[in-house]
């Protein structure tokens, strides 16, 4: 097949040095801003991928996603980060700042342990930890 693996996924904000400095601050990821750039921009480095803030000029706003994926508007909804010990992950990030939808739970059905949050302008992601037997 042609397709190889994902390279990044684009992430309309309003304010993009503020989700950047999230990213890199309280995240703890590589940030390259591009402020001077068409549109200003920045590259949150997530491994060989990244994510691609870029300003958007759209008045107005994005309808508000919650942790209840079914409940959500069509569209795309989060980004999930493989991590390889969530509870670990989710206390250093509590520890930067990061607020989280609440402790880590275990889903069952998907054999995962998750915890969520959202950025300063309310884009979902997820923390994701395989259970899968080794």
């Amino acid at each position: 097949m042609a397709i190889q693996r994902l390279d990044n996924i684009g992430v309309a904000v309003r304010d993009v040095e503020r989700v950047a400095r999230f990213f890199a601050d309280q995240v703890g990821l590589p940030t390259e801003l591009d402020l001077a750039g068409e549109p200003p921009s920045a590259q949150v480095a997530v491994g060989e991928q990244y994510l691609y803030l870029f300003r958007t000029t759209d008045a107005a706003g994005q309808t508000k996603r919650l942790p209840d994926l079914v409940g959500n508007p069509q569209g795309l909804d989060h980004v999930s980060f493989t991590v390889d010990d969530v509870d670990r992950t989710y206390a250093e990030l509590v520890e930067r700042g990061v607020a989280f939808d609440g402790e880590p739970t275990t889903e069952q059905a998907w054999n995962i342990r998750l915890a969520g949050f959202a950025d300063p302008e309310g884009n979902r992601y997820y923390l994701v930890q395989s259970l899968s037997a080794a």
